[in-house]
């Protein structure tokens, strides 16, 4: 949609998602990055720049890492935390990876798009 792999490897230079697993996390990437901008890159693909492209690429790594974190969550279901002999380790329950992923999601697409980007006003465009 909107950053290719090419942009992601090479100018983003990124390494987390692989070639195969790029298409879903850029096409996730993108919607998330639409709902921030009022779908004015849909309807105006030439505001499609470089910080749009690497806003993709930044939340795409965000969504990547919440999968991971959430698919390592799930083969400790039902463990909340455990201690033994002075060792100690807990686990996140699913919405809790979500709502901390939440965060970093947004926090990815204001380095590159911040709010005060014109993409990202909420008023009437004139």
């Amino acid at each position: 949609m909107y950053a290719t792999f090419d942009f992601y490897s090479s100018a983003y230079l990124g390494t987390l998602i692989s070639v195969t697993d790029w298409p879903r996390y850029e096409r996730d990437a993108s919607l998330y990055i639409d709902r921030l901008t009022y779908e004015r890159l849909i309807t105006d693909p030439l505001k499609v720049t470089d910080r749009v492209k690497s806003a993709v690429c930044a939340v795409a790594e965000a969504l990547k890492r919440q999968d991971d974190a959430e698919s390592k969550s799930s083969e400790r279901e039902g463990v909340k935390s455990f201690s033994n002999d002075g060792y100690s380790e807990s686990y996140g329950s699913i919405t809790t990876i979500r709502k901390s992923y939440d965060k970093l999601k947004v926090d990815a697409a204001n380095l590159w798009l911040p709010t005060s980007d014109p993409l990202r006003y909420a008023g009437c465009d004139l």
